[in-house]
């Protein structure tokens, strides 16, 4: 006998030991098992299908916008008021830029329910474990990075363009309530300015976790969890 077999031999005091040791070795979990789900895919499925439910009523309630924005404006005037005249005045010009930029607005509404209706579809290929999902969201993920940039240029722009139309006729509507008319439109300036800033942040969030996701569905841990389906 040699020394070798000495050692491959079971223990005489624990004849189980060699066996005992095989099976604690066959037990030992991997990665992750067949029905056990990476808590990054989670996080990404989940997103995706809020995000693009969220998207698809964003979309329907842009496109009501468009069709009931006259009678919306109209609401807004205050009818038999000495301010009412101004008030028209300003929502038509406000309208009037609304219709320069009508076919931008029109394609950011097709393109948003588009893109959201994908993230919908890809979020549910994910919780299906399709081994497609993973490249159809992360050309998804891209173009709506792209598609985001390009909407917070439009999105500033028009605001720009309307500050100076609020700022005037806001400014009249004060003075003919005998308030403070250059403080009430240097207030609707500030406002407009801190609502372009909350809407370039959740911009920036946005685009982040579009690039965390498309960076993630591309790590072998959920390429190989899709794969394995």
């Amino acid at each position: 006998m040699t020394p070798s077999d000495s050692l491959n031999r079971p223990s005489l005091s624990n004849p189980y030991s060699s066996a005992s040791s095989t099976d604690s070795m066959a037990r030992q979990p991997s990665e992750f098992t067949d029905n056990s789900r990476p808590l990054g895919v989670t996080v990404t499925l989940v997103l995706c299908i809020l995000g693009g439910a969220l998207g698809i009523l964003i979309g329907l309630l842009g496109i009501a916008q468009l069709l009931l924005a006259p009678q919306i404006a109209n609401m807004s005037i205050t009818k038999g008021s000495p301010q009412a005249d101004a008030q028209m005045q300003m929502q038509q010009e406000m309208q009037a830029i609304t219709q320069q930029f009508m076919i931008p607005t029109i394609l950011n509404i097709i393109v948003t329910t588009a893109l959201s209706a994908c993230l919908f579809v890809g979020g549910i290929s994910l919780l299906r474990r399709k081994s497609w999902s993973s490249n159809f969201l992360r050309r998804v993920f891209s173009a709506a990075i792209i598609f985001e940039i390009l909407r917070g240029f439009l999105y500033v722009f028009i605001q720009m363009q309307m500050i100076p139309v609020m700022e005037n006729f806001m400014t009249e509507i004060a003075q003919g309530n005998k308030g403070g008319g250059p403080a009430t439109a240097q207030f609707i300036s500030v406002s407009i300015y801190i609502g372009i800033a909350f809407w370039a942040v959740w911009a920036i969030i946005k685009i982040g976790m579009l690039a965390w996701g498309r960076s993630y569905l591309n790590r072998p841990i959920a390429r190989q969890f899709l794969n394995k389906a």
